[in-house]
């Protein structure tokens, strides 16, 4: 949630930046007809040396920077996409390995930093083949995007209900991640002190009423992803790059895409009152739709307009 179609100070994110989400939606339709996320190294085993970024390059129409827009295009065309609303997600990562020249022995005794971040950019790529691929885009410099390239390519994206419960944790993670989690003291690179480096996580609770836990040992030897629980919280996509995560990372001009595969999902709190079975059954007959941001508001969606297969919505649906 960061951009200069949002709040000034949201500028690290994408939410509002409905650009950023055109540049992606530009590049998918380019390139996800020519491969699928398996050509690009999402399967270890399948062994494929395709670079994603060649593809991207070769396919996406991206390997020269587009023409330059007329004066202020694109401030009009900003008003033009706020009028479109976006689906809001929260994405959380565990921290980012020490930089060059931390002393490794003393890693262990730093714990993971959590790191997270409001995007409006979250949308699926491929749901078809054995990976199910969903896709991001984000503003660089980011300390979340950092914190997924370095700490195993593992992330939770959050789906957050249409509700005050939902909005209050999205608006919360629009605030930026906590101090530095390593600083320089007496010449050397050190862990900052205990607590320093929490950021969004201090006041997770008492902002938004939920509560973040951890979610295993994590990845490749790195920490865990923090899962946030409460209210708000639909349900959270367990996400992971491929054993190549540069080549799932793509960057463009100022953005880098992420391409990864969700390898489970867990509802949260309302969907197991609301009645729902469980995530995988054809059955569900999901009740709160997911949060929205459109002219700089967070919304629910609205009323049914037309059902999917052309018929007139029921009269309690209108």
């Amino acid at each position: 949630m960061k951009s200069c179609c949002g709040l000034a100070a949201i500028a690290r994110s994408t939410l509002w930046h409905s650009n950023s989400s055109t540049t992606f939606m530009l590049w998918t339709r380019a390139s996800v007809q020519y491969v699928k996320l398996q050509s690009v190294g999402y399967s270890a085993a399948a062994g494929r040396n395709t670079s994603a970024r060649q593809i991207a390059t070769t396919h996406s129409g991206w390997s020269a920077a587009p023409l330059p827009s007329a004066p202020d295009v694109a401030n009009r065309v900003k008003a033009v996409l706020r009028r479109m609303p976006q689906s809001v997600v929260v994405i959380t990562a565990a921290g980012a390995s020490p930089p060059k020249g931390y002393n490794s022995a003393m890693t262990a005794k730093q714990d993971v930093e959590p790191v997270g971040m409001t995007v409006s950019s979250f949308a699926s790529l491929d749901l078809d083949g054995d990976v199910a691929a969903v896709a991001f885009n984000v503003k660089r410099p980011s300390r979340t995007l950092d914190a997924i390239a370095r700490g195993g390519g593992v992330f939770n994206v959050h789906v957050l209900a249409g509700t005050d419960a939902g909005a209050r944790v999205a608006h919360h993670f629009t605030r930026p991640n906590g101090a530095n989690p390593y600083e320089v003291r007496d010449g050397e690179l050190e862990p900052s002190k205990p607590g320093s480096a929490l950021g969004l996580f201090d006041e997770l609770e008492r902002r938004t009423g939920c509560v973040a836990i951890s979610t295993g040992s994590g990845h490749r030897g790195h920490g865990s992803p923090p899962m946030l629980q409460g209210p708000g919280v639909l349900y959270v996509l367990k996400c992971a790059l491929s054993e190549s995560s540069e080549r799932m990372m793509l960057p463009i001009m100022n953005h880098t895409i992420v391409v990864a595969g969700v390898t489970d999902v867990v509802a949260g709190e309302l969907p197991l009152v609301e009645g729902e079975q469980g995530t995988g059954s054809l059955n569900e007959t999901p009740t709160t739709l997911g949060l929205t941001y459109g002219d700089r508001q967070y919304r629910r969606p609205g009323g049914v307009i037309l059902n999917g297969d052309g018929s007139a919505p029921k009269a309690s649906e209108k």
